[in-house]
């Protein structure tokens, strides 16, 4: 999760991720496709999800790059490369509306909807836990390079990371299940919210626009299949 002002509501979050993907692999052949990404990634910035949106635009060049000069190479031919682009695309913009969900909510969420405790706790620890692991993971690379080593040797890589990773990931666990149970946190007991999770404007906002732009991509699609014709005249561009 990405610390920003504007938070998505995780119902709406969830339903844009799988609503995104869907239509990504669906309409993955129609040229249209790469616009509505586009368009959708274009008003996550427009409306505060900067952050989240910039943060996956380096791995999205990096990977759509790395499959363009490999299936260029292989097929010499643009025409297999536009539904590969369109699927890396709409899987990193569905991946935005998830970055802008706080843990918290979700959990806050789940429980209004009268989801076990199991799954929802079980959510909330996992969530928890990454950003945990990941801050453990660099304090035990840093004293690493304190101590000098800087070759990977088998041996030392598992008594330097693996072992102090381990005994890190224990504490972690035994601190999160202390510190749900000191918060009143339990299986079988009865528990209400305190502040319940409610749709905001922002939410209805981007349900409507996203799901125009979509229905405009299809229709578009549909009545006018310019995808034939401008991969040609790419073609000859980029092969002459």
């Amino acid at each position: 999760m990405i610390a920003s002002k504007r938070q998505i509501h995780p119902l709406v979050g969830i339903l844009l991720s799988i609503t995104i993907t869907i239509y990504a692999l669906v309409f993955a052949k129609s040229f249209n496709t790469l616009y509505v990404l586009l368009g959708i990634y274009l008003l996550f910035i427009l409306l505060g999800f900067y952050k989240a949106a910039l943060r996956v635009m380096p791995l999205s060049i990096v990977i759509v790059g790395i499959f363009a000069l490999l299936t260029f190479l292989v097929s010499k031919s643009l025409e297999s490369f536009y539904p590969l682009l369109n699927r890396i695309l709409g899987l990193m913009v569905a991946i935005i509306p998830g970055m802008n969900i706080r843990p918290s909510d979700l959990t806050r969420c789940l429980n209004q909807m009268q989801v076990p405790k199991a799954i929802s706790l079980g959510m909330l620890i996992a969530l928890s836990f990454i950003p945990l692991l990941k801050g453990e993971i660099k304090k035990i690379k840093e004293a690493i390079k304190i101590r000098g080593i800087s070759k990977f040797n088998l041996s030392l890589f598992y008594r330097a990371f693996l072992v102090p990773l381990a005994t890190r990931i224990s504490s972690i666990s035994d601190t999160l299940t202390l510190s749900l149970e000191g918060r009143g946190f339990k299986m079988n007991a009865k528990s209400s919210i305190y502040k319940k999770v409610k749709l905001k404007t922002i939410d209805i906002i981007l349900i409507i626009f996203i799901t125009s732009i979509m229905i405009v991509g299809a229709i578009l699609w549909v009545r006018f299949p310019l995808k034939m014709y401008i991969l040609s005249m790419i073609e000859k561009v980029v092969l002459s």
